[in-house]
Formats: C-alpha cells, structure tokens, sequence
C-alpha cells in the first residue's frame, strides 16, 4: 500500500492564519470607528471642564452704585471689584432686568476696582437691581437706592 499524504495540518493553520486576521482588521476597523465618535466628545469634554475652572477663579462684586445728574441727564456710576485670581470683562449689566448699553472699557484686572457709568432715568427713593454679567457667564447682583 502506499502511503497517503495528508494536507489536512496545512490547511488548518492557513485557516487559522486567514481567520486571525479577519479578526484584527475587523477589531482595526472597530477602534478606529470609536476613537473618532469618542475623541471629539473628549474634547468637549475637556474644553468644557476647562472652561468651568476658570469660571470658577473669577470672582466679583458690584462694590457701589452712584446716583448722579449731569446736565439734567440722570446716570448711574457702578464700582465692581475683582477679586478673584483672573482678569474679567464685563458683557451685560441690567437695571431692573433691563438691559443696558455695555460699557466700552469693560476689562478689569485681578483685585483691581473698576467703574463705568450707565445713563439711566433713576428717581429718588426708588430700589434698582443691578446685575453685571462677565463674559464668562458669571453674574453679581445687588440692589441699591439713591
């Protein structure tokens, strides 16, 4: 009889080969997919993180609100000191939730005060809030009379 050759442990490791490799270009093809739907939220994320600590290293007060009349137009000169650990800038004020112009010079340095002056028709005896919005969203509001 003669001997009969098999090629069955041949054909078995090609396999495996062929299939080990199915198997890494399909979990390639998974990572990559992943990282670029996951990366971005990252980022986000991240950017958004970063963004909350520095809101939180800003820090101020609306020190004092002046009542005054200037040419028998009626305005209003508000102090607001920072005292936190970074610059500010100032984006909105309202009085009595309505909003006014912003001032022009609006940047103030950490534990610097800075004032602007709003014109605003104010009558004695009356209450007026005022809220200061900076350009990072965080606010400061106080009520003041003339």
């Amino acid at each position: 009889m003669k001997a009969v050759r098999r090629r069955r442990g041949i054909s078995s490791v090609i396999g495996q080969v062929l299939v080990l490799a199915i198997v890494i270009a399909l979990m390639t093809g998974v990572i990559v997919f992943y990282n670029a739907i996951v990366e971005p939220m990252q980022q986000n994320y991240k950017s958004t993180v970063q963004q909350a600590q520095v809101s939180l290293m800003e820090r101020f007060l609306i020190e004092d609100v002046e009542f005054f009349s200037e040419a028998s137009v009626k305005k209003m000169n508000v102090t607001v000191f920072n005292f936190g650990e970074i610059s500010m800038s100032i984006a909105t004020v309202y009085i009595n939730g309505i909003m006014q112009t912003p001032p022009p010079s609006n940047l103030i340095g950490q534990k610097q005060s800075g004032s602007f002056v709003l014109t605003y028709d104010w009558s004695s005896g009356g209450i007026y809030q005022v809220k200061v919005v900076t350009g990072r969203g965080m606010v400061s509001e106080s009520a003041f009379s003339p």
